[in-house]
């Protein structure tokens, strides 16, 4: 095997100033207990030593006599048993205690021919033992994270949970999801609202038996409770000879999620009040009820609160739909969670598409600047989009901000640029990117330099772009500073 030094390559003088330029506190002693080299940190801490010795006062020079001493002891120490040492030492002239440890270097006999003391100071010190125990509490909160959803079955739901609003939802479904309570989650559309509830689901000890989606916005309000709660044979004109079972019987010992909860009329409310009081449905037509087991979760984006105030939506309902009210928070309000979210999408499109598609560091940025209006299902469809479109594997700002312009309207778009109604996105795309250029190269100045390295991009690119869209010659006063 090659070795990677040459120790006869190295002066004495080398040497000497490798040791001196070692930014802590290391002196080197031979086995008489005398220092032979050390680093200008001791240096200049002896000079310091010597003037306080000079002017200090009685009490003053004892304490570094004293201090000499417990370093001449230590080194004594070491030379006799071979052993390392290690010891905090304080005097007058130091700022901060200093640890040093004390190693020996053996001859040939196996006798000590040197000692190595590094030393560093307690603040030093400190400082690294925060940031291990900080990077010990991180490490702990992800193993805590880990093992949430490995026990509530949430590693296929496309859960992420690093920001703290997330872990703190991961904990209260830890605690819910084996019960039976009623659920209510809240929240903005694209948050993931179905995709929690058929997590609590999958974590509940209903999990073997259906889950049961119901959008109520997409329910026709007369046709609303036959769906909901079946109908018995020759019910209404076009009914089936047999009847129909309803979606609360299909869902039966196992969950209904009732999404757009608010969108309910407020006829059926009070048979929905009902259902939950009694665990009883009837069927339309029939005088006899059926008794059913069901876990309700309900879901909706608007306020139930001011609802029930516009008498709009049921008090007595509402407060039985709010046993367990989960509030999902909308992206902007999980900046932890949007690069893992936008990661975790980049992989499967990347597998779905066999692209290698990846984000660079701006476009990272791009993403977190953004206040997504559309949250968790905005940011996977613009992710799906530019692993179908991107002509290179490097996913771009200037992408991220096509998007985000594509959802302004033309009075808040940069200066310029707007879409005419039908225009290709191709065409689209080039307009913006021509706009965007033209204003940063404005914002900076007209310096192309400058707004190269706001963009992300190098400045030949943006030459490139600017002859692209004939314009060749670079804006007044542009420098290369």
């Amino acid at each position: 095997m090659k070795e990677y030094w040459n120790p006869d390559g190295l002066t004495r003088s080398d040497l000497i100033e490798i040791i001196r330029s070692i930014p802590d506190s290391v002196i080197v002693y031979d086995s008489d207990g005398r220092r032979v080299i050390c680093s200008n940190r001791v240096l200049k801490s002896h000079v310091t030593e010597c003037e306080t010795l000079s002017n200090g006062t009685p009490e003053i020079r004892a304490q570094i006599l004293q201090s000499n001493e417990e370093m001449a002891q230590a080194i004594a120490s070491v030379i006799e048993t071979g052993k390392p040492l290690s010891f905090i030492l304080t005097a007058p002239h130091f700022i901060y205690p200093v640890l040093y440890t004390m190693r020996p270097i053996f001859d040939e006999a196996g006798k000590v021919k040197f000692v190595i003391a590094d030393g560093r100071s307690q603040a030093v010190v400190n400082k690294f033992s925060e940031e291990y125990i900080k990077l010990e509490q991180d490490l702990q909160a992800n193993r805590s994270s880990l093992q949430l959803l490995n026990q509530l079955h949430l590693k296929n739901f496309n859960i992420v949970a690093e920001s703290p609003a997330m872990q703190k939802i991961l904990k209260i479904i830890h605690r819910i999801a084996p019960t039976d309570s009623t659920i209510t989650i809240t929240g903005e559309s694209g948050t993931g609202k179905e995709v929690l509830a058929t997590a609590i689901h999958e974590s509940s000890r209903r999990r073997e038996n259906t889950f049961v989606p119901v959008n109520c916005s997409a329910v026709p309000h007369d046709l609303m409770e036959s769906e909901f709660f079946g109908y018995a044979a020759g019910a209404f004109t076009g009914a089936k000879a047999t009847g129909r079972i309803g979606l609360f019987e299909l869902a039966n010992n196992g969950t209904i999620f009732l999404d757009e909860i608010g969108e309910l009329p407020l006829t059926l409310q009070p048979k929905l009040l009902r259902v939950i009081e009694s665990g009883e449905i009837r069927p339309v037509g029939s005088n006899q009820t059926k008794k059913i087991n069901v876990r309700i979760i309900a879901a909706t984006n608007r306020d139930l609160k001011e609802m029930v105030r516009k008498n709009e939506f049921r008090e007595d309902l509402f407060y039985r739909l709010q046993i367990i009210p989960i509030r999902l928070p909308p992206l902007r309000e999980r900046q932890e969670d949007i690069i893992p979210l936008a990661q975790h999408f980049l992989n499967i499109y990347n597998k779905k598409y066999q692209r290698n598609c990846y984000l660079t560091d701006t476009a990272k940025s791009e993403l977190l600047r953004y206040h997504w209006p559309g949250n968790i299902r905005e940011l996977r469809n613009l992710i799906e989009r530019l692993v179908i479109v991107s002509e290179t594997d490097a996913i771009l700002p200037i992408q991220i901000l096509s998007h985000k312009t594509s959802f302004l309207s033309t009075a808040a778009a940069e200066p310029g640029f707007s879409i005419a109604e039908g225009e290709a996105y191709s065409d689209a795309l080039s307009k913006f990117e021509k706009a965007y250029i033209e204003h940063m190269i404005s914002i900076c100045g007209g310096s192309v330099t400058k707004a190269a390295e706001r963009m992300g991009i190098h400045k030949s690119v943006v030459y490139r772009k600017m002859k692209k869209y004939k314009e060749t010659e670079p804006p007044t006063g542009e420098t290369n500073a």
